[in-house]
């Protein structure tokens, strides 16, 4: 198992805030549908193009969709926006505020998707990251993550083609049943 494994997730049941404190700084937690103005304020910091608060409001009351957010020392520094549509999930949106990066609350957050993911049953995991983002693209290998293709011109502001990433847990569903 990739070290994005929710290590602490005991059953099937939904991801709780207890299942992800990380350590006393750090804490990962469900978003609640008041969050849409947090979540857009983090989002501006990070992206040229971020989704608008009534997106971020509707995407937190869509079924299969699942959002977690990281708290440092009381204080918002970052999200995750996960979907499971059937056997495939997809990782929507993922940001740390730049001052709070490379300590390793991506990996958690991203963490927190994959085991929402894995408790829908979902058995491949799609992505697409910018391909200067080679940052984001080593996370996402160091989770099991393979490159799987191109989205040409997917992303404005400025125009850029997105790499496309799979994470497939067919495998790994055979291994735990076999």
């Amino acid at each position: 198992m990739s070290r994005c494994d929710n290590r602490g997730h005991r059953d099937s049941a939904a991801v709780t805030a207890a299942d992800l404190r990380i350590s006393g700084e750090l804490c990962i937690e469900p978003a609640a549908p008041t969050d849409a103005a947090l979540l857009h304020g983090i989002a501006e910091r990070c992206f040229s193009s971020p989704w608008s608060e009534v997106t971020f409001a509707s995407m937190l009351g869509e079924c299969g969709c699942a959002f977690y957010i990281a708290r440092s020392g009381g204080s918002a520094v970052g999200f995750c926006a996960v979907r499971a549509a059937s056997d495939e999930g997809e990782l929507l949106d993922i940001a740390v505020l730049p001052e709070h990066r490379r300590g390793g609350i991506g990996t958690a957050l991203l963490g927190a998707g994959l085991a929402y993911l894995r408790d829908a049953g979902t058995e491949r995991i799609f992505l697409e990251v910018r391909v200067s983002n080679s940052a984001a693209q080593s996370m996402y290998a160091s989770c099991g993550f393979t490159a799987c293709g191109v989205r040409k011109r997917y992303y404005s502001a400025p125009t850029e083609d997105a790499a496309v990433m799979v994470l497939d847990l067919s495998d790994e569903r055979d291994r735990a049943s076999g």
